[in-house]
């Protein structure tokens, strides 16, 4: 038979753990609440990846409302740019023309919101 401090000592853990899979579930449900998308610096950004048909190594990335947080738009261009070049060229290394490294004189800002363009570099 388990002694009393055994016992305790077992409510706690799962007292831990039941907390912090509690957080992991915030986190997660947080993505799929917001379509599955990850946050960057704290906002959700629409954000469309555009391929050259010509040469789909080269695209351009628009992203809306960049006013939330210019940081999180840079970011969610990266990213864009990131799933696209592993997605189709197997690396995530790409040549940005703007990029989110860019100054921000070098911001390129349509009706669709703040765009980037760069290159994967592939294999």
């Amino acid at each position: 038979m388990s002694s009393p401090h055994t016992l305790c000592r077992s409510g706690v853990f799962a007292a831990l753990a039941l907390l912090a899979l509690t957080g992991c579930t915030n986190e997660v449900m947080s993505g799929i609440r917001n379509g599955g998308r990850p946050a960057f610096d704290g906002q959700y950004f629409r954000a469309k990846l555009t391929a050259n048909p010509e040469d789909p190594r080269a695209f351009t990335v628009a992203v809306a409302k960049p006013e939330k947080s210019l940081t999180g738009a840079r970011e969610a261009a990266r990213y864009e740019g990131v799933q696209h070049c592993i997605k189709y060229y197997g690396d995530s290394v790409i040549t940005w023309a703007v990029g989110p490294d860019s100054p921000p004189t070098a911001m390129v800002m349509s009706e669709n919101g703040m765009l980037f363009s760069g290159m994967c570099r592939g294999w």
